[in-house]
């Protein structure tokens, strides 16, 4: 069994996810997401992001954008097909972050949302300590079934 490899992180930048590889498609054309680029420039610009590198090859994206008010953040992320090759490394990569963030900007809770039937996500937001508050019928962009997720520090 080898070693995860180390991940290098970067300051993301929008650009960053039209790099991904994603199935042999462009991202673009993969992320499910009306006005993308509007999210992104949100990712970019609203709290805490990276881009993780192995081998110069993006693994994946992801950060916090911080709420209007304190101590409230949503996490994000946007992975390649690349990821799956290094799950272990990208895992460990972003289970180290995330206290750190946490720290950093005296958050006490940090969302996100997982699609219900995406279960590879849903595992692996769990292996991070995050909690589920439930369905939200409705809520995806094609009117999906997204489940919440928290993290709550210290409970």
């Amino acid at each position: 069994m080898s070693l995860p490899t180390k991940v290098k992180l970067e300051v993301f930048r929008r650009g960053h996810v039209r790099e991904m590889e994603m199935g042999g498609q462009s991202s673009i054309e993969t992320i499910n997401v009306p006005n993308l680029e509007n999210a992104l420039k949100l990712f970019e610009f609203g709290g805490p992001a990276y881009t993780g590198r192995i081998n110069d090859r993006i693994v994946g994206c992801g950060g916090l954008v911080l709420f209007a008010w304190p101590g409230v953040a949503e996490a994000w992320v946007i992975a390649s097909t690349y990821a799956t090759e290094h799950a272990l490394s990208w895992h460990k990569t972003f289970q180290s972050m995330l206290p750190r963030m946490i720290e950093q900007y005296a958050l006490r809770r940090v969302q996100a949302e997982v699609q219900a039937d995406f279960t590879r996500g849903i595992r692996w937001i769990e292996a991070l300590g995050f909690k589920s508050e439930g369905a939200m019928p409705l809520f995806g962009p094609n009117g999906e079934t997204f489940v919440r997720y928290a993290y709550l520090v210290g409970v």
